[in-house]
């Protein structure tokens, strides 16, 4: 009982840990795809994203015909990721909202 306990705590704690400096991932997350369809009668269990957008659980099987993309989980912090726009010291907004 002991060794399960142990063995459950530190799987726990493994989790719990913060994503280290500098580290930016991300992971799809099983089972959740976004659809996109503009008929919602398909869509019954599917929580409503936008125009035409729904996030469903279920498998990639279910969604033959359809267009789906896979939904992701990102982590880690945003504001220690380079940018990619090559004139983004030129643009004033990232000191206001100090993202560099």
């Amino acid at each position: 009982m002991r060794i399960l306990f142990v063995t459950f705590l530190v799987a726990s704690l493994s989790y719990a840990l913060p994503v280290r400096k500098g580290e930016n991932f991300r992971t799809q997350i099983p089972g959740e795809f976004i659809v996109q369809t503009t008929d919602s009668s398909i869509i019954q269990t599917g929580k409503r994203l936008g125009n035409n957008f729904y996030l469903v659980k279920t498998s990639a099987k279910n969604l033959k015909g359809m267009k789906y993309f896979p939904n992701y989980e990102y982590h880690g912090n945003y504001l220690e990721s380079s940018p990619n726009d090559p004139r983004a010291t030129e643009q004033y907004h990232h000191v206001m909202i100090k993202t560099n």
